[in-house]
């Protein structure tokens, strides 16, 4: 099976497990390794529409960059 974000694999310089989602409106993307839990959120308060495409990418970069650092 395709997992959603098969495309960070290899950036991550741990194993790590975790769930992202997608609407119109917001992105996130949560996860972990064995000593860190990292909750990535990008979305307007105002539930305005999500149209930039690299906002809708950002949460698992951010993830990404955050978890192999901390």
């Amino acid at each position: 099976k395709y997992a959603t974000a098969a495309s960070l694999e290899r950036k991550l310089k741990y194993k790590c497990y975790g769930k992202s989602g997608l609407t119109d409106f917001d992105s996130y993307m949560i996860g972990f390794n064995e000593e860190n839990i990292v909750g990535v959120w990008v979305g307007d308060i105002n539930n305005s529409l999500l149209t930039n495409i690299e906002y809708k990418r950002l949460p698992k970069e951010l993830f990404c960059n955050l978890i192999n650092i901390i």
